[in-house]
Formats: structure tokens, sequence, C-alpha cells
């Protein structure tokens, strides 16, 4: 075989072989990435902080799927859809939420453990609200034909989750009403 064919040969399989560069590699996305209402900013856990698709293995531990890969970071995606439904009715000017745990997993399930800050804007004469609070939930049955359709739903899922927890918390505040804490939280070890 000569140098020459060897090296072609050579440059084909690495290019089969490097996650992300093949034709085999997908690149998925959540179905909004703009943000259209609020400032949103979405922090991730580590193992999140990828261009790769994380999803959860049959014990729920994290896995990255090394051929599917975010069209848009995984962050920017979330902060799209949250700032989408909070746009609507509310007059939140800002939000953060810190994602503690979020684990999806091909199954349909989503488990989500998050703490948020939203501001909102002044009425006339009015101070700012600051509304704080922490979303724990655990999402099964997530519905889609394939096992990409469940993950990116259960990632869309999860946003739903915070945001309308975000406007449950201000329509609360609204009344005079004080926020229910988010029930009992099991302390692993404990």
């Amino acid at each position: 075989m000569s140098r020459a064919t060897a090296i072609f040969i050579a440059t084909l399989l690495a290019g089969c072989l490097a996650p992300g560069t093949s034709d085999a590699s997908r690149a998925w996305n959540l179905p909004s990435a703009e943000q259209v209402g609020p400032k949103v900013r979405v922090f991730l856990p580590a193992e999140l902080r990828s261009p790769r698709v994380i999803a959860g293995d049959a014990a729920g531990m994290p896995v990255a799927r090394d051929f599917d890969r975010w069209s848009v970071p995984l962050n920017t995606g979330l902060e799209g859809l949250i700032s989408e439904r909070l746009l609507i009715g509310l007059p939140i000017r800002d939000a953060v939420v810190e994602f503690r745990v979020l684990r999806v997993d091909a199954g349909g399930n989503c488990r989500v453990i998050a703490d948020y800050r939203a501001n909102t804007w002044s009425f006339v004469g009015g101070p700012d609200v600051e509304i704080k609070g922490i979303v724990i939930a655990e999402i099964s049955g997530i519905s889609g034909e394939s096992e990409r359709e469940r993950i990116v739903q259960g990632y869309v899922d999860a946003a739903k989750t915070v945001a309308n927890r975000i406007r449950e918390d201000y329509e609360q505040q609204g009344k005079g009403e004080v926020a229910k804490p988010p029930g009992p939280v099991s302390v692993p070890g404990k």
C-alpha cells in the first residue's frame, strides 16, 4: 500500500471516529432558542455544560450521547423557553435560574431541582418586586415516539415547570399570599 493511500484511509477513519464531525452525528435543538420576553440567565450543573446531549441511563446517571449535539448551548435553549413562558401577562424584567439537578432520561422521566430569582418592573410609585424560590419536580411519562423526542421534551418540560413556578409565586405574591414551600425534601443519608 502506498503512503498516500495509507494517509487517505487514516484521514477517512479519523473523520468517522471523531464525535460530532462525521455524518453520523446529529444536531438537536429545543423548540425556542431565542429570548422573546424577559432576560433570563440559566446556570447548569457541570455535566450539562457540554455541546453533547446528556441523557440518563437506566440507573439515572448522566451519560453523554457522543454523536448527538445541541445546535445551541443547552442553557441558551432553556433561557429562551423560560423567557417565552414568562412573557405572557407578567411584568417580569429578568430572572436567574440555577439548576442544581436536571436529569432527563430516554425513558420519559425528568428530575428538576432549581433555585430562581426574578425581578419585576416597578409600577408607578411602587418598588420593584423580587420573587425567590425553589423548584423541586419529578416529571414522568414524557411523551415522544423516539428516545430523541422524549429527551428533548424532558428538557422542554423542565423549563416549563420552572417558568410555571415563577408565575405561580408572582401571582401569590400579588394576592398578598405567602408562597407555599415545595413540600418535604428528602435528604440522602438521613
